[in-house]
């Protein structure tokens, strides 16, 4: 709300210094749409949304999982997978943010 506010005062300040235009009206008019967008984004509260990978579901859903050309991908994917490879393995989704207080593990 305080972000809101003080957008709409900064249009409002500017329209003081540039007055009885055409560009002030367009600048007016823009600046309104982007005060309602801010509003609309600040009462969603900005969430994030975790969307799983299509790997991700494959290894819920404890299916097999072809990875062509992985030999290719960076050095830092594969210290990311290396832990699947494992005898008992598993991937900890850090990204994610803590589940009930606990990082999600996929296994």
């Amino acid at each position: 709300y305080r972000q809101t506010m003080s957008t709409e005062k900064a249009a409002h300040e500017i329209l003081q210094v540039i007055t009885g235009s055409e560009f002030s009206d367009k600048l007016y008019h823009t600046l309104e749409q982007m005060t309602a967008s801010l509003s609309k984004m600040h009462s969603n509260g900005g969430t994030f949304e975790w969307k799983n990978s299509s790997l991700v579901d494959a290894l819920i859903a404890g299916d097999w999982v072809l990875l062509d050309g992985a030999n290719l991908v960076s050095p830092s994917v594969l210290d990311r997978l290396n832990p699947l490879l494992e005898e008992g393995g598993c991937l900890v989704l850090d990204e994610r943010g803590f589940v009930y207080g606990h990082p999600v593990v996929i296994k």
